[in-house]
């Protein structure tokens, strides 16, 4: 067991909040605007927290109590940028990896992916990111999140699938899903996951992310000296990882499975981390 020692950034509350939104801004603001502000986010590290290692004991965690498992999956494609080939045939491959893992799934819709890299964080900034282009890495996100609100999850769906979505609202049960493998062994910056039975409603704070196309609601946490905190050790290619992001069927189906990248040592002596990430909507019979 490789158990780590870390301090996430997590976000720093504000009295700002109390009368304006947190946000982030990607796209563009007109120059006459005044105030050119992209975010009012600030973010902390706080005490140091043990990062616990499933590598042995990967079994014991399920989606539905902690948010998040793992499973081994062997896949086929070698070239993850190729958007127009080889992702369809990685949107199938997650499809089937879910319904095998995932009890009573009826439908799997892939609405959003993306690739990312680590690299020296000056280097990034340099580089010209074209957000529209997921095969265009990105850095591994640091702060501890939900990639989605209950309000953010059924915009999304009625975004992604206008025309049915209500539909499918009103008589599935429905969530959203992660399926989250690294494209080589993790020597750095591994994806870490907060048991989300460690995770209290006043924890989470709703900010707007806004791009061009849509404008959606993400969870940010607050500190916790309660949090529990997972991952893998030298995760390999194979070794998968499905996590919760929303579930109509739950009380408190908002709180997802908080997740957050941390280092391991600096990017100039180890390599980078390469991974691929694949959010998809499940239905599946009413509960």
């Amino acid at each position: 067991m490789k158990d780590q020692v870390t301090k996430f950034p997590y976000l720093k509350w504000q009295q700002l909040y109390e009368h304006e939104k947190p946000f982030k801004l990607f796209v563009d603001l007109p120059a006459h605007v005044k105030h050119q502000r992209r975010t009012n986010l600030v973010f902390e590290p706080h005490e140091d927290e043990i990062v616990h290692d499933v590598r042995d004991c990967t079994t014991k965690f399920r989606l539905d109590v902690h948010g998040f498992q793992f499973a081994k999956h062997t896949t086929n494609i070698q070239d993850f940028s190729d958007a127009s080939g080889s992702m369809k045939v990685y949107f199938q491959e997650v499809e089937d990896l879910i319904k095998a893992n995932v009890n009573g799934v009826e439908r799997v819709h892939v609405f959003d992916w993306r690739l990312r890299m680590s690299m020296d964080e000056n280097e990034f900034i340099k580089r010209r990111i074209n957000l529209s282009n997921p095969s265009d890495p990105i850095l591994p996100a640091v702060y501890p999140h939900i990639d989605q609100t209950g309000y953010g999850a059924l915009s999304r769906v009625k975004h992604h699938l206008p025309g049915e979505g209500e539909k499918l609202l009103s008589e599935k049960r429905f969530r959203i899903i992660n399926v989250w493998r690294p494209l080589k062994k993790v020597e750095n910056w591994p994806l870490a996951f907060c048991d989300r039975k460690s995770v209290q409603k006043g924890d989470l704070i709703a900010a707007d992310f806004v791009r061009r196309d849509y404008a959606g609601e993400t969870y940010f946490l607050k500190y916790s000296p309660d949090y529990k905190w997972h991952y893998m050790s030298d995760q390999e290619r194979d070794d998968v990882v499905l996590f919760k992001i929303y579930d109509s069927s739950a009380a408190d189906g908002d709180i997802g499975c908080p997740h957050a990248s941390f280092r391991l040592g600096e990017e100039s002596v180890l390599p980078p981390r390469e991974s691929v990430e694949v959010r998809a909507f499940v239905f599946s019979q009413s509960v």
